[in-house]
């Protein structure tokens, strides 16, 4: 099972698969209550999806790539210092390792962010509360006057 830092995101199931990779499947995808027609409101609030009696397989669920990891004879996950990720390493006759986000990175800002338009925004907000805060002041001792 993949683990967060403080268990807020989704976990995975991690398996070893036979053709020497490691496999990162949605633990809600093995839940035993999945319905068995199409899911009811309530149900897919829960995130049951519907039953079915083979898995899909999706190749993002392969956290070794096209990398083969011969004989894995243990997997373990720790969390990092992120919430959103967990380090994997499967040790074995290789040694594999790897950061993955189970439920994507939702605590880290994307490498294109635009950091000057959120210092430029933050400075708006700044000027706008100093500017305020002296209107104000102007304002309270002209009332004072009256």
């Amino acid at each position: 099972m993949t683990k967060t830092r403080y268990g807020m995101a989704t976990p995975h199931v991690l398996l070893t698969a036979a053709a020497s990779g490691v496999l990162m499947v949605d633990k809600r995808l093995l839940d035993p209550r999945r319905p068995g027609k199409e899911p009811s409101e309530g149900e897919k609030a829960e995130g049951l999806a519907q039953y079915s009696p083979v898995l899909p397989l999706r190749h993002t669920w392969l956290l070794t790539y096209s990398h083969a990891v011969e004989g894995v004879a243990v997997v373990h996950a720790a969390p990092s210092s992120y919430e959103s990720t967990t380090l994997v390493s499967a040790l074995g006759v290789d040694h594999f390792c790897c950061r993955t986000a189970p439920a994507r990175p939702f605590d880290q800002l994307d490498s294109e962010y635009n950091h000057a338009t959120f210092l430029a925004a933050i400075a708006v907000v700044v000027g706008a509360t100093l500017f305020m805060r002296r209107r104000l002041a102007a304002s309270d001792l002209a009332a004072a006057w009256k």
